[in-house]
């Protein structure tokens, strides 16, 4: 089991050091408190390898050796532009991350139109239920109207809300501004 309080103490890499500053723009200043955060908030998981360890916490992962009680590297989990990096300028690669990011934009993309053509059929009926609402005259069909409206509506900010959270994982993985 590995000591939490005892990662924050870990020598760091310059390796590290300079990754954290390049990749999260993390000032000397800002380091341990910035570390002391995902230890706090993150997840230790194991490697293949017996001393190396990864810490997790959202998108960001940090390397440790636990064996000589060190930060190795950081880097995002979600980043494509930092998997592009890693390319090394190989026409090869690159079109391979080209592929993963193209297909990963049409799937999104698809997943979004969807959502807007559910949205869309979600006010087409809203609509049409709230004219035939206003259109009634018998008090029973006007109650019972007004409960399929509330949960028509209830449809509809579900609907959003999904919408939303899948612009913030595009934006997220595909770095779009």
């Amino acid at each position: 089991m590995i000591n939490r309080n005892e990662v924050i103490d870990y020598t760091r890499s310059d390796h590290f050091k300079k990754r954290a500053r390049q990749r999260f723009g993390v000032s000397k200043s800002t380091m341990k408190a910035w570390i002391t955060n995902i230890v706090s908030h993150g997840d230790f998981c194991r490697t293949e390898q017996e001393n190396i360890m990864f810490l997790d916490d959202e998108e960001i992962r940090i390397v440790l050796d636990t064996s000589n009680k060190s930060l190795i590297t950081t880097y995002s989990l979600h980043d494509i532009v930092w998997i592009s990096k890693r390319s090394n300028n190989e026409s090869m690669n690159k079109g391979v991350i080209n592929d993963v990011i193209n297909s990963l934009t049409s799937s999104f993309d698809g997943m979004l139109r969807r959502q807007n053509k559910k949205i869309n059929n979600i006010i087409k009926a809203l609509s049409e239920l709230q004219e035939a609402h206003n259109n009634t005259k018998r008090q029973d069909y006007y109650l019972d109207q007004e409960k399929k409206i509330e949960e028509v509506e209830k449809a509809l900010f579900v609907e959003l809300a999904n919408k939303q959270e899948l612009v913030k994982i595009s934006k997220s993985i595909l770095c779009k501004g």
